[in-house]
């Protein structure tokens, strides 16, 4: 036989070409007796339908793109992982939907290229955005022509937005330590501020505020000199801000790594070099449940952003809005969870 068409899929498993279309995409319209009846021709003859062709004909791509500061953004692997999951797990198939990865090499002027590229030639139904924000006038522009964007870590009144409650992850680390006798807590962050040419997450600052008011709250005077900022969120670095930290903080007995888990963790092996006890010295706390966490020793206290619940509400947020599902703008709000570990365990109380 010659080059296998869908005609000769509709013959064969006798059922019109439209009936074959759904089947191929799993179709809750066709009864599950028709459709294996036509996967099993499928199979057989090897068939695989001409995928361009058939999104050109009904005007979408099939394409979710993933647009992120960097591929090592800590947010990109589990976001993907999770999503993959869904599609293979859940729906049981290939998946409408393909996704396209783009990064921006953190630099501004790419984002907005990238963007535009996306929107203009076509080639996505719709763009989830990984904590870095659009410009305004790129927002307004796919408004315009109604492709569905999806912010996840920003928000927008114009954009769909997936965010973590960063006051609730931050509150919920601080008060634990607070609550179990560490009254001298060091706070890390990541810089607020980059080079001219590049993104500025704002997940830092919402960190930082959220600090602030915890402190507030606590009727405790912020010290600036218990705050540090990280730059590169890489374990060299986090070396030399632990020796900071033991030099400028005699009575430091906790750290809230709102950097990252690998920063944390960079921060805890130096302590543990300078012959210091963790917990029993310093307790140390780190932010986004990276699988170091359990690899290291003693094993890292987090805050989980639950970034898989985060992939899997990103992908179906766009499929609804690809969809037309969504009537308006939707912000979906996730909350941390507050993992304790070895890293953390509760101090006792001691007279000095």
């Amino acid at each position: 036989m010659n080059k296998i068409t869908i005609n000769d899929i509709a013959r064969i498993a006798k059922c019109s070409k439209a009936t074959v279309s759904l089947a191929i995409r799993n179709s809750p319209k066709v009864k599950q007796e028709t459709k294996d009846r036509i996967l099993k021709v499928v199979k057989k003859y090897n068939f695989y339908p001409n995928y361009i062709a058939s999104k050109l004909a009904s005007g979408k791509t099939g394409v979710i793109a993933v647009v992120a500061s960097r591929f090592s953004n800590t947010f990109l692997s589990p976001l993907l992982t999770a999503i993959e999951n869904y599609i293979f797990n859940k729906e049981k198939k290939i998946g409408e939907y393909k996704l396209q990865l783009y990064s921006t090499f953190n630099k501004i002027e790419i984002k907005n290229e990238i963007l535009r590229e996306i929107l203009y030639s076509k080639v996505a139904d719709a763009v989830v955005v990984i904590t870095i924000k659009p410009e305004q006038d790129i927002i307004s522009e796919y408004k315009k022509f109604k492709r569905p964007l999806i912010l996840v870590e920003n928000k927008d009144p114009n954009a769909h937005s997936i965010t973590i409650d960063n006051e609730y992850g931050v509150e919920c680390a601080l008060d634990y330590l607070y609550n179990n006798n560490r009254k001298n807590i060091v706070f890390i962050v990541g810089s607020l501020t980059s080079a001219i040419d590049e993104e500025v997450s704002g997940i830092p600052e919402e960190r930082l505020n959220a600090y602030k008011n915890w402190c507030k709250n606590k009727n405790i005077t912020v010290d600036n000199k218990k705050i540090y900022y990280c730059r590169s969120y890489w374990i060299n670095e986090a070396r030399e801000v632990a020796d900071k930290i033991i030099k400028e903080n005699k009575y430091v007995d906790a750290i809230f790594c709102a950097a990252g888990d690998i920063f944390a963790n960079g921060i805890m092996q130096r302590l543990i070099e300078k012959g210091i006890k963790i917990p029993d010295d310093i307790a140390i706390i780190g932010y986004d449940n990276h699988f170091i966490g359990e690899a290291v020793t003693p094993q890292l206290s987090t805050v989980d952003q639950k970034l898989e619940e985060v992939g899997v509400q990103a992908y179906l947020l766009a499929v609804d809005a690809i969809n037309e599902k969504i009537k308006s703008y939707k912000s979906i709000i996730i909350k941390p969870e507050l993992i304790k570990r070895q890293s953390s365990s509760i101090k006792s109380q001691q007279q000095f």
